[in-house]
């Protein structure tokens, strides 16, 4: 009897910790086309793998009800802070890594959901700090001081980016936009200052409704805008350096597989691996920018990212 009672014992701690699973949920806080792109990709991946055991379920956060997963087998992928959030709260022995969400969102649930970092991960929205000065410096070569406007979604990003920036001969200078109705005004100020404008995910600052004005204050000052979204790129910025939905949805698939039957926990967060480079050819017209070969651009931000991860 003692020993059927200390081996029942045992196993409720080991399933405390692990982490095995057979199949994977994602959920969506909604249909947005930036959550069905990563889906349709996916289901691309794990369909390639020949080896691939996980069965996958979609859903969409369900109103005002409690998330209900097969909690204990599955990964939960959760795209968005709302999804994150109902994720948190189930059991601490389901893996729930985070995507599309901002990095700030995501310690504040982390650390009201009380779950330990081994079972809840993320994939970060910012480039690597290494990758984004380089992306900058083979963009605008002669660019010497790059200004940002940031709030607190981003300020540690831009805080740790400016140190290494340092260190580079960039010198990137922040101004922390607390009231909205300041942007322009600090806009002003900074774009007066510097040789163009970064800007980096942040949706207190950089959003569709801001976008416009953010665009049009720049040409007034004939300053490109190097940004983090072939949208907002297209939309008038003059390059850009992004993950989409299909390169975070790439890694996420990397993540579920290698995970499965782990028996450590889920990987830090991770910064995104995989990436695209879009230089807005007009826009470089109108500013008198030379700006090289798109693809140039890529395979030299590729061989950076090599060499420091050899």
């Amino acid at each position: 009897m003692w020993f059927a009672c200390c081996f029942f014992a045992v196993m409720c701690l080991f399933s405390e910790v692990a982490l095995a699973y057979t199949g994977v949920t994602i959920v969506m806080s909604s249909k947005t086309e930036a959550n069905l792109a990563f889906v349709e990709q996916f289901k691309t991946e794990l369909a390639g793998n020949e080896n691939n055991t996980l069965n996958l379920k979609v859903i969409e956060l369900p109103a005002r009800k409690r998330l209900v997963v097969a909690e204990n087998s599955e990964l939960v992928i959760a795209l968005g802070a709302k999804a994150l959030e109902a994720a948190s709260k189930l059991s601490h022995t389901t893996p729930v890594l985070a995507v599309h969400t901002p990095s700030l969102a995501y310690e504040q649930i982390l650390e009201k959901s009380r779950r330990d970092a081994s079972n809840m991960s993320m994939i970060m929205q910012n480039q690597p700090y290494a990758r984004q000065i380089n992306f900058i410096q083979l963009v605008l070569p002669a660019a010497k001081n790059i200004g940002s406007l940031v709030n607190g979604n981003s300020q540690t990003y831009a805080e740790q980016l400016k140190t290494q920036a340092d260190k580079k001969g960039l010198n990137v200078q922040l101004t922390h936009l607390n009231d909205p109705s300041m942007l322009i005004p600090e806009l002003k100020t900074l774009l007066e200052a510097n040789d163009a404008l970064l800007a980096i995910p942040d949706t207190a600052v950089y959003k569709p409704d801001t976008a416009q004005s953010i665009l049009m204050t720049s040409y007034q000052f004939k300053k490109p805008v190097l940004c983090y979204s072939l949208s907002y790129a297209k939309a008038g910025a003059l390059a850009a350096l992004y993950s989409s939905s299909r390169h975070l949805a790439k890694q996420a698939a990397e993540i579920a597989q290698q995970s499965q039957n782990a028996e450590s926990a889920l990987p830090l967060p991770q910064a995104p691996k995989y990436f695209s480079v879009y230089v807005n050819r007009q826009v470089a017209r109108l500013l008198n920018i030379e700006v090289n070969k798109d693809v140039a651009i890529f395979q030299e931000l590729i061989a950076t990212d090599n060499l420091q991860n050899e």
